[in-house]
């Protein structure tokens, strides 16, 4: 679950509204059956998490490209963050941090 401040999409719901309750976070597009999210961090304007596949997923704020995504536009849903060029078959994503507007992950 996730609440609070929503200016730039942080809360995954697909809006920029602020919640003053716990709401789920969303599910990203195409999700497995049975998907679930096994880690969240929240960061100061981005979140990201790990899926119950391994992959990691970031929205938010990416006006400094924190969402890995190789752009640098906000996202207001989970968006899967592309596994590291050159990754070994079966790499997954093991832990994630983030800082204010830059993100740090331990795959392997």
């Amino acid at each position: 679950y996730i609440w609070g401040s929503n200016e730039n999409g942080q809360l995954g719901d697909g809006t920029n509204t602020t919640r003053g309750r716990p709401i789920p976070v969303s599910k990203p597009q195409g999700a497995p059956a049975g998907f679930t999210w096994k880690y969240t961090i929240p960061g100061c304007n981005h979140t990201a998490a790990i899926g119950s596949d391994g992959n990691l997923y970031t929205w938010g704020g990416n006006d400094d490209g924190q969402l890995g995504d190789g752009t640098n536009t906000s996202r207001s849903r989970p968006t899967l963050v592309d596994k590291p060029q050159g990754a070994a078959d079966g790499f997954t994503w093991k832990q994630v941090i983030l800082g204010g507007w830059h993100s740090a992950a331990i795959g392997s």
